[in-house]
């Protein structure tokens, strides 16, 4: 029996099966992932390690080997590079083709913890080695947060404050902040003062180190509580550093304390080089990058961040603004609308040619096996 003749043989049966593809793929349509470009799976994932005045020769031999020979232990590495610099190693570790998608997440914690198992081999002064598996994230939505007359500091933390409630927002992933100039203390010491007074730069590292960690202070019983005693912050901060005692050997043999302000001359400022610079209109600019979760909706993303961003605006500081840089659900909801348009002109066009050449009712049924055609494909994408 040809498919045709048991359609019509069994019409309920038919009518039935149409109606339910029908609801299923408009169901599909609302709620099925919308973004512009399709998600893959980076197999690939980046080591870096910073060690501070070594030449790159020594951090060939004294870092990037040891954490090669660690990443080669691994039975899916396809390929391992590493470009060596002074002060810094960036180690790239390939995975091979034949393991799926789905294996990815346990081989990077595979990874991360033959890292980790080689802490051991790394000289004194490196940095725990950062292990990257998420760097393919695309950011589909992004807000340059400027203001004039503040400083970067006080853009960080109100970026900081609006990304706490942007996270709260519908298939939000993860939000970055991105152009932002971390502030430091930074102490200028001249060499002949080091070198009048028997010390090390490392020295001095080592005693502003050993101020900055916090400590227990004990407890102490009253009747029959134990009450925690709690110590001061031990946050430095200029004059904190500039008050800090070394403890030297002077000229006559004997111990002397100097302050280091003495020696040093300490100030709060920015990094420089920076390691990102964001303007927006001319203006110094601190970047919040927003990507959607797997298989998320990123017009359903954009509209519940536009909303919140609407209810805190009450709270925004005066003078800060928040602009739009890109915003890809504007794009997506845009490409949707012209599918649907699309799709209404071709059925509305086949209809009227079939109508013209064959009647009414051949022209209704092909325009009907045609919208069913469309609304079955959307359901089968949506469940695979």
């Amino acid at each position: 029996m040809k498919i045709g003749e048991f359609c019509f043989r069994r019409a309920p049966v038919t009518f039935a099966i149409a109606a339910m593809l029908t609801i299923a793929g408009v169901w599909s349509c609302f709620r099925s992932g919308r973004l512009e470009d399709p998600e893959f799976s980076l197999r690939s994932a980046r080591i870096e390690v910073d060690w501070p005045g070594a030449s790159a020769l020594e951090v060939a031999e004294r870092v990037s080997d040891p954490l090669e020979t660690a990443a080669r232990q691994l039975g899916y590495i396809k390929h391992v590079t590493s470009v060596s610099m002074p002060g810094k190693c960036l180690i790239t570790v390939e995975i091979r083709e034949e393991f799926s998608n789905e294996k990815l997440s346990q081989i990077w914690d595979e990874l991360h913890r033959k890292v980790y198992d080689a802490l051991d081999e790394l000289p004194e002064g490196c940095s725990v080695p950062i292990v990257n598996d998420e760097y393919s994230d695309v950011f589909g939505i992004l807000y340059a947060i400027h203001g004039e007359g503040f400083s970067s500091a006080e853009l960080k933390d109100y970026a900081k404050a609006l990304r706490r409630e942007l996270l709260l927002c519908d298939d939000v992933a993860k939000i970055e902040i991105l152009g932002d100039r971390q502030e430091i203390i930074s102490l200028e010491i001249p060499r002949a003062n080091v070198a009048n007074l028997g010390i090390t730069p490392k020295e001095i590292e080592s005693t502003v180190r050993g101020r900055n960690v916090p400590a227990d202070a004990g407890r102490q019983l009253v009747g029959d509580k134990r009450i925690r005693i709690t110590s001061r912050n031990p946050a430095l901060g200029v004059k904190d550093i500039d008050d800090l005692a070394l403890n030297i050997t002077g000229s006559s043999g004997q111990a002397e304390i100097v302050y280091l302000g003495d020696i040093a001359k300490v100030k709060r400022e920015v990094e420089d080089p920076p390691g990102c610079l964001v303007r927006y209109d001319g203006h110094p600019s601190i970047v919040l990058g927003v990507s959607a979760v797997k298989g998320g909706n990123v017009v359903r993303m954009g509209d519940s961040l536009e909303r919140r961003l609407e209810e805190l605006l009450p709270e925004t500081p005066i003078g800060i603004k928040v602009d739009v840089v890109a915003h890809q659900a504007v794009r997506v909801e845009g490409e949707v609308a012209g599918f649907l348009v699309r799709l209404v002109e071709s059925l509305l066009i086949v209809i009227a040619l079939l109508f013209v050449t064959a009647g009414w009712r051949p022209g209704s049924v092909v325009g009907g096996v045609l919208l069913l055609t469309v609304l079955a494909t959307v359901w089968v994408m949506d469940v695979m």
